[in-house]
């Protein structure tokens, strides 16, 4: 179960809001590269530092994945890297929430999420984790 401990480490909002998505296994944490087909996914929450998805299969703490997040505020999806940082479910029926944060993603995509993220919250007071 994912809890709200992490929530004071964070350092930008994040947007609860879900986002269509994909991704694909880069490598795992042995860093044995893959080559997975892409995985379409929704996004739990979304912001500049990284993201938590909903999955119905187990990833390896600490591997890498290549991921695609259509983001309406930019013209192309945001391509980037992330780590998988921890796995969580709120209940033994429901999908696995999967944590990652970026390791390589565009600094103007990173600045597009944080600013959308800041007008959020602004105007969506609550909606959002610190």
């Amino acid at each position: 179960m994912i809890t709200n401990t992490t929530q004071e480490r964070r350092r930008y909002k994040r947007i609860r809001k879900n986002f269509v998505a994909k991704f694909r296994l880069k490598c795992d944490r042995s860093g044995i590269e893959s080559a997975k087909n892409w995985e379409m996914v929704t996004t739990h929450d979304l912001g500049a530092g990284g993201v938590l998805f909903n999955y119905d299969k187990e990833i390896s703490v600490g591997s890498l994945v290549d991921m695609f997040i259509n983001f309406p505020q930019v013209k192309i999806p945001i391509n980037c890297v992330g780590k998988i940082l921890r796995i969580g479910r709120s209940n033994p029926l429901s999908l696995l929430k999967i944590a990652a944060n970026f390791i390589d993603i565009k600094e103007e995509d990173k600045q597009e999420i944080n600013r959308a993220a800041e007008e959020f919250y602004s105007k969506q007071s609550g909606r959002i984790e610190t």
